[in-house]
């Protein structure tokens, strides 16, 4: 299945979206497989499609078809996928310190993010913060709900 748009934007060079084969792909069937084999039921996937790369509101799945993104995080929706500014930010900080457990070895981001936060909360009362993995957090809750009347 083809679609008439081009894959890059004559005045911009930027993507737009683009089928090349069924979805999903052949790519994205075989690591949907994988995926099955190897990863608990409670990370699910909603569409087995799986992403090789993005930019701005497009992603790329593995077999080369191009999406409008429509799913991704509060970050990516008002950014864009890979902003040369974020890029940039990343690999400046990564160059210094990739991650630590933060209750092992603390970091100076970590309490600037937690600072930002407490003047952008609204209200006269002390604001304190934890920085945890989204992603994480909904994989350990989709978990243990599947699993609480075992409990």
């Amino acid at each position: 299945m083809t679609d008439t748009l081009s894959s890059r934007s004559a005045k911009t060079g930027a993507l737009s979206p683009r089928l090349i084969t069924e979805i999903p792909g052949p790519e994205s069937q075989k690591l949907h497989a994988r995926r099955q084999a190897t990863v608990s039921g409670g990370v699910s996937a909603t569409f087995p499609v799986y992403a090789a790369h993005a930019h701005d509101a497009i992603i790329v799945d593995v077999d080369g078809n191009q999406f409008l993104d429509l799913t991704g995080g509060i970050g990516v929706m008002t950014i864009g996928h890979t902003n040369d500014a974020v890029v940039d930010a990343i690999a400046e900080q990564a160059a210094k310190v990739t991650h630590t457990l933060f209750a092992v070895a603390g970091y100076e981001p970590y309490i600037e993010v937690c600072e930002l936060l407490a003047r952008h909360t609204p209200g006269d009362f002390a604001k304190k913060s934890v920085l945890v993995n989204s992603c994480c957090a909904e994989a350990a809750w989709r978990i243990l709900s599947t699993h609480a009347s075992r409990l």
